[in-house]
């Protein structure tokens, strides 16, 4: 399978996106950071049907969109942050750019951070894409579930800062959002 992802830079207030394809999930933002409000995430079957849905993309309003493959996955959840807070689960995306031939700097630098913040009381998942095409508008989009907003924000504490802080070989530009439903395009 070859993953689709799609970022609208869009102004605040612009009409929703849909769904770039059917059981593709599109996601708001819901609050900082956010460098993109809208973010459709999908599969394709071929690597031709995922070709297809990005050049039908770049007729949309402010889409970004890309054909990637998740190389680097955790399901290994690490313990919870509020266990009595089961239903504000957030996806984090964050998307890297750097040039083609950044990749395996960008990686490990992302790999050491990696390292500290799956161990952080709330996080639940990853999945780490790499662009599969040079021209993907990202080198590395990292799709992470949190068990809520507080736990996300408690995660990216001083030993977060020492880790990611400095001259980094990508520029990051994350969003903290969650899946809207398809008709009524409101945060689920």
């Amino acid at each position: 399978m070859t993953t689709v992802i799609t970022v609208y830079d869009v102004p605040d207030g612009a009409p929703a996106p849909t769904a770039l394809a059917e059981g593709h999930t599109l996601h708001r933002a819901v609050g900082m950071p956010a460098a993109y409000p809208w973010i459709d995430l999908g599969e394709a079957a071929t690597a031709e049907d995922a070709a297809l849905l990005v050049a039908s993309a770049a007729g949309r309003p402010g889409a970004l969109a890309g054909r990637y493959e998740a190389f680097h996955v955790n399901d290994q959840a690490a313990p919870a942050y509020d266990p009595d807070r089961h239903d504000e689960s957030v996806i984090f995306v964050n998307c890297m750019r750097f040039a083609p031939e950044r990749h395996d700097a960008a990686f490990a630098a992302w790999e050491r951070v990696n390292h500290y913040m799956v161990r952080k009381p709330g996080y639940r998942w990853h999945r780490l894409h790499r662009r599969l095409d040079d021209d993907a508008p990202f080198g590395l989009v990292n799709v992470v579930e949190w068990e809520s907003p507080d736990a996300w924000r408690a995660a990216h504490d001083d030993g977060f800062r020492a880790l990611a802080g400095g001259d980094l070989p990508f520029t990051a530009q994350p969003t903290l959002c969650r899946a809207v439903s398809a008709d009524e395009g409101v945060a689920r």
